[in-house]
């Protein structure tokens, strides 16, 4: 299996869970499974993703509902907010006729903001082509993912040290509440009202 979009790797996860090469052999598909696994949820959580996705033709209209690729209009219908900050556009056609950018509209982030009003009636009065995303993925999204993967294989092992000296290893059973913490921080909330 390869991983698609993960915001972790395997080797990364072998390293910080100091997994020996037979383990890891015997685990690469559950390691890898979850780590797909729990950046989707990542994304779930924060309304968001932190890859980089080509938008090809990105269809967009006032319905929400009906938009592609996780695309708002506001009510005004002066900005669209894309699920992630623009990375390139390469064409944003409204009404049929090619915008420009800084003359018709201009980027803020993740939203395309028009100096008049994007088309609403038609089905496929706004299209957008371009990139959105991380060209990276964040190194808190990234910590987030292993730790996750930690507990979610049941690979993820602590070391206590007991008042005698002795040692004991833990396995991780349950999320950290840092995890929930940083997701909360990376929330994405669209006022389009």
């Amino acid at each position: 299996m390869t991983i698609t979009n993960g915001y972790a790797t395997l080797i990364e996860f072998t390293a910080r869970a100091g997994l020996d090469s037979t383990t890891v052999t015997a685990k690469t598909t559950l390691i890898e499974r979850e780590i797909e696994r729990n950046s989707r949820t990542i994304d779930q959580r924060t309304n968001t993703f932190f890859h980089s996705k080509t938008l090809t033709d990105s269809k967009v209209r006032f319905d929400f509902n009906a938009n592609s690729d996780g695309i708002m209009m506001s009510e005004d219908a002066t900005y669209i907010a894309l699920p992630a900050p623009i990375l390139t556009i390469t064409e944003v056609l409204n009404n049929d006729v090619a915008m420009v950018e800084g003359e018709d509209y201009y980027i803020e982030g993740n939203l395309l903001i028009a100096d008049t009003i994007f088309t609403t009636n038609r089905k496929n009065g706004v299209v957008i082509t371009g990139t959105c995303g991380y060209a990276a993925t964040p190194d808190d999204i990234n910590e987030v993912c292993l730790a996750m993967t930690e507990v979610t294989t049941g690979l993820g092992i602590r070391t206590v040290a007991g008042d005698d000296g002795s040692k004991l290893s833990i396995t991780r059973d349950e999320i950290p509440e840092w995890v929930y913490d940083r997701l909360d921080l990376r929330v994405r909330y669209d006022n389009v009202g």
